[in-house]
């Protein structure tokens, strides 16, 4: 099972809530974010980490309790609607916020192109990526598939828990299933979205943002959808 959601940080504005509903953690980390875009950033990831789990739970309690396992997975302390665990990631970039559950550890990653450097995209590529980087002459589509291969490397990484502990130019994705020389990475099944894939996406995702969700294999009850002020009017 995989529940993902996004949110535009601009519907903010629009959404009623009461500040403690969100976990003790979530409001120091935004009571440190001197940027107020950051700071709508981090409240919405939270919010939509909250829709997630009325979803599946109308009746959970708020504000919630979330615990890291060693290696940085996170997970909540209670059960949800008989999960016996419920695993969730986050990430955010520009405007949009991006919240993922599962019953398995799982990492997720957005990106707004021209968010990051890509002068020295061949220290960050696998040599396979290279080698068909070589083969794209137009600069934009360079940039593009430079994030594409970004946010499946951020995501699998997020989803083992070990950051940048692993060099991203180790591992690649073909085909959606992660490849790897080294024994001691795991396979994971990493989909980089387009906007046709996402319900509700009525917006140039893929025009101007990329956006992959890593899990441990491919998951049949998998959803994704883009949401508005009006889907949080429970809160």
């Amino acid at each position: 099972m995989v529940r993902a959601y996004l949110l535009n940080r601009k519907e903010l504005e629009n959404i009623k809530f009461d500040p403690a509903i969100l976990s003790e953690g979530r409001r120091e980390k935004i009571e440190k974010i001197k940027h107020e875009d950051d700071k709508e950033l981090g409240t919405c990831v939270e919010l939509l980490l909250i829709h997630a789990l009325k979803d599946l739970d109308p009746e959970i309690s708020l504000p919630l309790q979330i615990t890291e396992e060693e290696g940085g997975n996170l997970l909540l302390d209670s059960k949800v609607n008989g999960y016996e665990k419920l695993y969730f990631n986050m990430s955010h970039s520009k405007d949009y916020a991006l919240c993922a559950v599962c019953d398995k550890p799982i990492g997720v990653d957005i990106e707004c192109i021209k968010t990051k450097d890509v002068s020295h995209m061949d220290k960050i590529l696998h040599e396979t990526e290279n080698k068909i980087l070589g083969f794209i002459t137009n600069s934009e589509e360079q940039k593009h598939y430079f994030y594409e291969c970004w946010v499946t490397k951020e995501s699998y990484l997020k989803n083992l828990g070990c950051g940048l502990t692993i060099r991203p130019r180790d591992f690649y994705v073909e085909e959606d299933v992660l490849e790897t020389n080294d024994a001691n990475l795991k396979k994971r099944y990493v989909h980089v979205y387009k906007a046709n894939e996402i319900e509700n996406a009525d917006w140039h995702f893929d025009a101007s943002y990329r956006m992959a969700i890593c899990t441990q294999k491919k998951d049949a009850d998998t959803k994704v959808v883009l949401l508005s002020s009006e889907d949080f009017s429970d809160l």
